[in-house]
């Protein structure tokens, strides 16, 4: 029987508990014995490296069996034989063994690498000491190859032992147990979250029914109302303006004409820019005579004939009584508008409801975060749930002929 060939018979189909698992999976591993298999390996390498160590001191004191090779080959020789040597002693000084059975598969792969590694590193060196000094060159590497043989039989003992599928048991086992103390945490915060959800949700309905009190009250009414009637005066603002503008642009050619030859250009400039404001400046109403004036010289100021008789027309209907009235329209519009937005400024029903609408909404958003943290604890619960963890326990245990009892 040879070091690592410790394989079983499969052992009949059993039942444990749940209860039992612990105890049964220390029986399971005492009777597989990996320790002394591991301190096995240990020593068996140890004894590799010992014997690598020795082919070193061989190659590095081995002489040229013809020594009449060129001096340039020599010293070609020399340099490899160096580097060959001191890669290998970085290497072997670098080895440190499993000291569990849980780091035999990572140190067995981790060590296959190196020596992968190892090999593309001095492969030029070995090649040229193979030329001239095989024997010690290839004892070094075989020494290190046998010891990396062991480490994967090793490796494949683990496996086919199902020591990797214990260690995943134990694993979920301890899973389990901390699943059973997190859920329980999880159930207490949920509940405490629930709760803290239920406050805001009654907070919620309270403003609510107070924003809709607000919006049915007399003085919101008369707050809407009061904005309709500010809107429906700028309005007629607005159009009283653009009756004026147009009345003005269509004598607006020859007013320009007129105005280079007149004392009243500030006053013509300002009708012809915004009569509206114009008008309301000129108390006098200096306009009139200006629009008079005009009317007599429009044959002088070039205007066609066809049209002269239109602009006449049109400078006859800017007459005083429709002047005055207009700036009596806005006059009287503009302070009405005034009226009304003094009003609504008194009436604190809008900020009312604008103060209770933010204060809703900051309280929607508390909502919204707590029904999130509220998810976030079911969703932790969903995959840390025992149940699954007990399940997969379960399912692996099959794998070895293992019953676990519900």
């Amino acid at each position: 029987m040879g070091l690592f060939n410790f394989f079983k018979k499969k052992s009949e189909p059993q039942e444990i508990t749940f209860k039992e698992l612990e105890t049964w999976i220390d029986s399971f591993l005492e009777k597989k014995d990996v320790s002394k298999r591991i301190e096995g390996f240990k020593q068996f390498s140890e004894n590799k490296i010992k014997e690598a160590r020795d082919a070193i001191n061989e190659l590095e004191s081995a002489t040229l069996l013809n020594e009449k090779i060129p001096e340039r080959v020599k010293h070609i020789l020399s340099g490899n034989r160096k580097n060959y040597i001191q890669k290998i002693n970085f290497f072997l000084d670098d080895l440190e063994f499993p000291k569990k059975r849980t780091e035999i598969r990572t140190f067995s792969i981790e060590l296959s690498k190196k020596i992968d590694k190892l090999s593309e590193e001095t492969q030029k060196s070995f090649f040229v000491l193979k030329e001239f000094l095989e024997t010690e060159a290839a004892t070094v590497a075989k020494k290190i190859k046998e010891i990396e043989s062991e480490s994967i039989k090793l490796r494949r003992l683990v496996e086919q032992e199902n020591l990797e599928l214990i260690d995943d048991i134990l694993k979920l086992k301890n899973d389990y147990t901390q699943a059973k103390n997190v859920k329980e945490i999880l159930e207490k915060e949920k509940e405490n979250k629930q709760t803290e959800l239920q406050e805001i949700i009654q907070k919620e309905k309270k403003l609510q029914n107070k924003i809709a009190e607000i919006e049915k009250s007399t003085r919101y009414k008369e707050y809407l109302g009061l904005g309709r009637k500010i809107q429906a005066s700028k309005e007629k603002i607005k159009e009283t303006k653009k009756e004026l503008l147009q009345k003005f642009a269509l004598i607006e050619r020859p007013l320009k004409k007129y105005k280079r030859t007149s004392l009243d250009e500030k006053l013509i400039d300002e009708y012809l820019q915004n009569p509206s404001a114009a008008l309301k400046e000129d108390k006098n109403l200096k306009i009139l005579a200006i629009l008079e004036k005009l009317k007599e010289k429009l044959e002088s100021l070039g205007i066609k004939d066809k049209k002269i008789g239109k602009t006449k027309e049109e400078i006859t209907t800017i007459n005083k009584e429709f002047l005055e009235r207009k700036n009596k329209e806005l006059a009287e519009l503009e302070e009405q508008q005034k009226n009304y937005e003094q009003q609504i400024k008194a009436n604190i029903s809008n900020l009312n409801l604008m103060e209770e609408k933010t204060h809703l909404e900051s309280i929607i958003e508390q909502r919204k975060l707590k029904e999130r943290e509220i998810e976030d604890i079911e969703n932790k619960m969903e995959r840390s749930n025992p149940k699954f963890i007990k399940q997969k326990i379960k399912d692996s245990l099959k794998k070895i002929d293992v019953i676990l009892k519900t």
